[in-house]
């Protein structure tokens, strides 16, 4: 029901803005209709908590809806269309057929990526996906690439974060900063593999979508890492949130300011809950903080880049306690991390299933590692020798299901943005 709104919202919205005298009105009346169901369903449970007694909201009809799949992403997708044919910078299109393409865009409307209308609309009107068997074969690698992040290093290092997590309190500071710094490295396999999966299945149908994830653990600061993290909210964010509250085009303190409140709307985007919004809002102080200092100089040479990637990592683990749980179990973790120090339980322990979890977990990070370490570093180091080698190459992918079958995560889970 919510996915036939936006759509049908959305094409009348289309219609609402192409006019040459549409107004600014016009167009905010149209992103309106098209957001309603997101903002009845974010909104939802935080009113109807505050307003009626305890217990009653769960008893009446409807308000008991959980949120359905993939609606902020398709959303966020709707809106830019009807936001970029009202800026002329997409044509409007007619066909109510590709409309629904574009919104309902199968490899990408359950979790994303999000596309914006002048990556993907060109494309649904010149050729509908025709088939390139180059682009399929791209496809497939990534395919496995993403299933291998996903299932064999991130819901495997998924196991031990809930573990720790989930029971912050019975532990001491040194487990859980460990256990968050493997939760960026869970969370960041688990999207970065779906959105391989996404853009691997796109490609086999004949689409091309851009990069959702461009290796964000080896970013220099905070700043950088934004452009390199789920880089279609992040640049829906910048296009449609940032700019047009005048981005750094503007005074500094001002300019700080639409940083702070580009990551709120970030940070309420992902839930209306005070957790997710002090996420958002401490992004926002240290991106804001990261425009002050010359971090990018510090590329220059290795030893302070290291450091500054190394602080980056520290910085974003300590910030996503935040975004995995509630307000209340966010500061038991922040409690534990910064007070408890050595009292406390280790997870580190001789247990054998234990520590088989562990060494699983390191040998499947060290793939990912090297596999991002090489494109980063020395993108052209095996361009040369893979010429020729076609076998050797499918084996490597091979190899990668191999370890995918051997220790990935099979039982049926949820991947992390799903909620969302």
């Amino acid at each position: 029901m919510a996915l036939a709104w936006v759509y049908a919202a959305s094409y009348a919205a289309v219609r609402l803005v192409a006019s040459p005298q549409a107004t600014r009105a016009r167009l905010w009346q149209g992103v309106a209709l098209v957001a309603a169901p997101m903002l009845w369903f974010k909104l939802k449970a935080p009113l109807v908590h505050a307003l009626l007694p305890p217990g009653l909201w769960d008893s009446l009809p409807g308000l008991g809806w959980a949120l359905p799949l993939g609606l902020s992403c398709y959303t966020l997708q709707a809106v830019s269309l009807v936001v970029d044919v009202y800026r002329r910078r997409t044509p409007p299109h007619r066909s109510p057929v590709d409309h629904a393409l574009y919104v309902c865009f199968l490899p990408t409307v359950a979790s994303g990526p999000i596309q914006h209308s002048t990556a993907l609309m060109w494309q649904i009107d010149g050729h509908r996906g025709a088939f390139d068997g180059t682009l399929a074969l791209a496809g497939a690698k990534r395919l496995v690439w993403g299933l291998f992040m996903k299932l064999a290093v991130a819901d495997r290092f998924g196991i031990y974060v809930s573990s720790v997590l989930d029971h912050s309190t019975h532990y001491n500071s040194p487990t859980v900063f460990i256990a968050l710094l493997c939760f960026t490295v869970q969370i960041y396999c688990d999207f970065a593999g779906y959105s391989l999966m996404a853009i691997g299945t796109a490609n086999l149908l004949g689409y091309r979508l851009p990069d959702n994830f461009r290796r964000p653990l080896l970013a220099v600061g905070m700043k950088e890492l934004w452009t390199r993290w789920h880089i279609s909210l992040s640049s829906w964010l910048r296009d449609y949130v940032y700019i047009p509250l005048g981005g750094n085009h503007t005074s500094p303190w001002r300019s700080r300011a639409n940083v702070m409140a580009t990551f709120a709307v970030s940070g309420l985007w992902h839930g209306v809950s005070p957790s997710y919004l002090c996420w958002g809002l401490g992004h926002g102080v240290v991106v804001a903080i990261d425009h002050l200092l010359p971090i990018s100089r510090l590329r220059a040479h290795w030893l302070p880049r290291l450091l500054t990637t190394a602080a980056t990592i520290v910085t974003l683990s300590v910030l996503w306690a935040f975004f995995r749980s509630s307000m209340h179990q966010s500061l038991d973790i922040l409690r534990t991390l910064f007070t408890a120090g050595f009292d406390g339980g280790w997870m580190l322990s001789d247990e054998r299933q234990v520590r088989t979890t562990l060494i699983t977990m390191a040998a499947m990070l060290l793939v990912v590692a090297v596999h991002d370490l090489r494109t980063e570093f020395f993108p052209g180091a095996l361009a040369s020798w893979r010429r020729g080698r076609t076998p050797a190459v499918m084996l490597y992918y091979v190899l990668l299901l191999v370890a995918v079958l051997l220790f990935g995560v099979l039982d049926p889970g949820q991947f992390i943005y799903l909620r969302f």
